[in-house]
């Protein structure tokens, strides 16, 4: 088929759409630039072709669109005035469809905090992790050896980061604290491009271990323990009996979700790492660290696990006995903080997924009943000059005002909900107390009660529009009518279980 002829289908199918006034005028003007494309396709003219897209495109906009509105809303009043007349039908459908709603923008609300939103960190998409492989083949945890040759060789990190993990009490107040710190090289502030709120970051001369000893001081302990005063920077203070020197604090936005996915703790302080080539710590097979880095501008993620996969097979062949598995993984950090929490949430949605699915198959059914009590009504205004599109438009309408009711009532259900599942979820899952009803989740219900909408006005309506609506008034139609409707509600209750 040719593209004017394939033109002309799509425009003459999507004109049904429009009001007949609209059919009248427009299309047999439509039709004269059809059969002049036609005959410049033939004798392999394409200007007309591009120049009645564009025209319809435009014609579309300018004229459809505000009889489309006058439509809407004559509709969408008629809908009213019917749901009005049965308030029961009504308001059971919109309670059904509040209960599905409301317990999956909630699970939503969890799942957009946790697993779809970006870390809070400038560039987060860019940050990654780099393991070893183990003798299984798994990612594990590197050594500092490993690290320092991996930031030496790679051309794909801008910088790499070593963290280690430790325990600290902090004398002074009332009475000792015991603190979770992390021991850090001082890229560790390049890799997050982050900078103290208050003071600075460790210099390179911190890091090595005749370094002197500075620590900077989380948020939550600048304000628990020393009240917010700028003035701590430049103080020493007692870590595990030895005194350390303030440098910095840390911004409140600052987050700590990577170390509650790795290490399940919230870090109060930082420190340096200060290893070097004869720490006895830092041997090529001591792998307590791990290594957070940050991709050049431009690098995609998959040439820099290549590259990685690379350096750590070269590695393996220069130090044999040090690796029980050649190359390395590369993962986001993203991907790293959600890992754990990911399969579970994912199934928790999936269930109240189900929920929802549910409530449309229940609601699709009242509908099929509501609809086959207004079969007599639907034809005689087919047979007035209604044509199937303009009632299906119809249904579809008054499918989409209970939706819309559905969901409005489902997200102030929502509200408590999300507070309930904050409590109930029965497995550590990072950043779950960033799950709010923001306006993702405010667009989430908008779109599902869109597609419940027009899911629910399928049913009803194929099964009288496409049948033919004059004769669904004669007895024998509605008797085969009747064992049809019996038979769908057959299979709802079926998908139900």
């Amino acid at each position: 088929m040719s593209p004017p002829s394939r033109a002309a289908r799509l425009y003459r199918a999507l004109l049904r759409l429009f009001p007949g006034e609209f059919r009248a005028d427009f299309g047999s003007e439509m039709e004269e630039v059809f059969a002049s494309e036609r005959g410049d396709a033939r004798r392999g003219g394409r200007p007309a072709l591009a120049r009645l897209w564009l025209r319809t495109a435009w014609d579309a906009l300018r004229v459809g669109p505000a009889q489309h509105l006058a439509l809407l809303r004559r509709d969408g009043a008629y809908a009213l005035r019917g749901l009005r007349r049965r308030p029961g039908f009504a308001a059971a459908i919109v309670a059904t469809l509040a209960l599905g709603f409301g317990v999956n923008a909630a699970m939503f609300g969890v799942l957009d905090a946790t697993v779809l939103a970006p870390l809070a960190y400038r560039d987060a998409e860019r940050l990654v992790v780099v393991w070893e492989r183990d003798e299984t083949g798994a990612a594990s945890n590197t050594s500092w050896a490993t690290y320092r040759d991996v930031a030496e060789r790679s051309r794909s990190l801008a910088s790499l980061a070593a963290i280690a993990n430790g325990w600290a009490s902090l004398a002074g107040g009332e009475a000792p604290e015991l603190l979770f710190g992390l021991r850090v090289t001082h890229s560790f502030f390049d890799v997050f491009a982050v900078r103290p709120l208050v003071g600075r970051g460790f210099l390179a001369a911190e890091d090595r271990p005749a370094g002197e000893r500075v620590v900077v001081l989380g948020h939550g302990l600048w304000r628990r323990r020393f009240g917010g005063d700028p003035a701590v920077v430049g103080r020493t203070v007692e870590l595990s009996g030895r005194p350390v020197r303030v440098v910095g604090v840390l911004p409140a936005e600052f987050a700590t979700t990577f170390t509650e996915a790795l290490y399940d703790e919230e870090f109060d302080y930082l420190v340096p790492l200060r290893y070097d080539a004869v720490t006895e710590s830092a041997c090529r097979t001591c792998r307590h660290i791990v290594a957070v880095g940050r991709l050049r501008p431009g690098v995609t993620q998959g040439a820099a696990a290549a590259e990685v996969e690379s350096v750590l097979a070269g590695l393996a062949r220069e130090h044999p006995h040090d690796y029980p598995a050649a190359g390395g993984v590369l993962r986001p950090l993203r991907e790293q903080v959600v890992a754990g929490a990911r399969p579970g949430l994912l199934a928790l949605w999936a269930a109240v997924g189900c929920l929802l699915l549910i409530a449309t198959a229940n609601v699709a059914s009242l509908l099929l009943a509501r609809t086959a009590e207004r079969r007599e009504e639907l034809a005689i205004r087919a047979a007035l000059g209604a044509g199937r599109a303009r009632l299906f438009r119809q249904l579809l309408t008054e499918s989409l005002v209970l939706a819309g009711a559905g969901a409005a009532a489902g997200v102030l259900l929502a509200a408590f909900v999300l507070r309930a599942a904050l409590a109930a979820v029965p497995f550590p899952v990072p950043r779950l107390e960033e799950a709010a009803l923001g306006a993702r989740v405010l667009l989430f219900a908008a779109g599902a009660s869109l597609l419940v909408g027009l899911a629910v006005t399928l049913v009803p309506a194929a099964h009288l529009l496409w049948r033919g609506l004059p004769a669904v008034v004669e007895s024998g139609e509605r008797a085969s009518a009747g064992a049809a409707r019996q038979r769908l509600r057959g299979v709802f209750v079926t998908a139900e279980v």
